[in-house]
């Protein structure tokens, strides 16, 4: 019966892939040339990450019931599901390639493939029962690096909060057969994650420990992250910061603050170009609200390049993705960076204001 009850729900949700692709219809150049395509719409669902993988897409669906119990479809090129996976608190989805991708998690870094149509997990580590050495909302695990956050203790109002991290690797990773039973989500029973057995502060390396309080309150809490042409990018919004981490563990460490406490700022990075990009805007103003999306350029200045009336759910191979949340309805578009400036996107110029402080 429950065989039947989860085969039933998962052909509804085609159908619903099915009719939304039939209304969209094919990409074309008329339509770029139009306005902004659209890439997916769906009705009484909340997507909270979308990622196009070559031929596939990622769609994360939050849970209303139960927000930490969410669901991850795998999409082909005609919007229809191959694959689905059960998650647990993610709330983002980062792209290493064109067929792996790391999902943000609690107490664990996960690299998920995908494989002939298929979302399997590639590597893994667990830290939940561990000594919390790092706490984080979001642990992020690319090929090279585990990065994880923890606050500091007995900080004081004038004190920094957090200190960034990249977690070593275990040397001899094992699993921890009392987790078995957690492992009901992304297929871990298949492929169980390595667990820690131990952890301390010497199997860390600092990577960012700001200097003293938060510049101000920020609209976007949470760090964010990326990863483009093997270089993983940190964005700590509370401190204007942005961090490149390279495979070599070169690392280069640029903070926004000659825009003042009146300007909240947020970086992102083209995943396939590989292009930096700061979004700026006055949070003051909440009803008609414009932003300004500024290129990084070589020297750490920033150029405005559009000015916006949405913020860019993601960048990536040179178009920015709109989200369009109605009451029972969510819509995603795509807008050309390059060449096309329709509807939501203005011309800025070619004035270069603003630099990074380099530290």
């Amino acid at each position: 019966m429950k065989k039947f009850i989860m085969q039933s729900s998962r052909l509804i949700i085609q159908v619903i892939f099915l009719v939304s692709s039939i209304l969209l219809g094919p990409f074309s150049s008329f339509a770029q040339e139009e306005g902004p395509e659209l890439v997916y719409g769906c009705e009484n669902c909340k997507v909270t990450s979308y990622l196009p993988m070559g031929d596939y897409k990622l769609l994360l669906f939050s849970n209303d019931r139960n927000y930490l119990r969410r669901k991850l479809y795998l999409l082909d090129k005609q919007n229809l599901i191959v694959d689905e996976m059960k998650v647990e608190s993610s709330s983002h989805l980062v792209r290493l390639s064109e067929h792996t991708f790391s999902v943000l998690e609690i107490s664990m870094g996960i690299i998920i493939q995908i494989q002939n149509g298929r979302l399997q997990v590639k590597e893994a580590y667990d830290l939940y029962d561990r000594p919390r050495i790092i706490q984080t909302a979001h642990m992020f695990l690319t090929p090279y690096h585990l990065f994880g956050m923890t606050p500091i203790e007995g900080a004081g109002e004038n004190d920094a909060r957090y200190v960034l991290y990249s977690i070593n690797r275990p040397l001899m990773p094992q699993v921890n057969p009392r987790r078995m039973g957690y492992y009901g989500y992304y297929r871990m029973r298949e492929n169980p994650p390595f667990h820690y057995t131990d952890i301390s502060y010497a199997d860390t390396v600092t990577i960012f420990r700001p200097k003293g309080p938060p510049l101000e309150p920020s609209e976007s809490f949470y760090i964010k992250f990326w990863y483009a042409q093997d270089i993983a990018y940190s964005w700590l919004p509370d401190y204007k910061t942005l961090i490149a981490m390279h495979a070599d563990n070169d690392k280069q460490v640029s903070t926004f603050t000659s825009y003042g406490k009146e300007t909240e700022m947020l970086a992102y990075i083209d995943y396939t170009r590989g292009d930096s990009y700061m979004l700026t805007w006055d949070p003051k103003i909440k009803e008609g609200r414009t932003y300004t999306l500024h290129e990084v350029q070589k020297n750490k200045t920033l150029k405005p390049v559009y000015r916006l009336q949405f913020k860019p759910m993601l960048i990536d191979d040179g178009y920015a993705y709109q989200s369009r949340v109605g009451e029972r309805r969510f819509d995603l578009y795509r807008h050309a960076l390059k060449g096309q400036v329709r509807e939501k996107m203005q011309d800025f110029g070619a004035v270069s204001v603003g630099a990074a402080q380099n530290l």
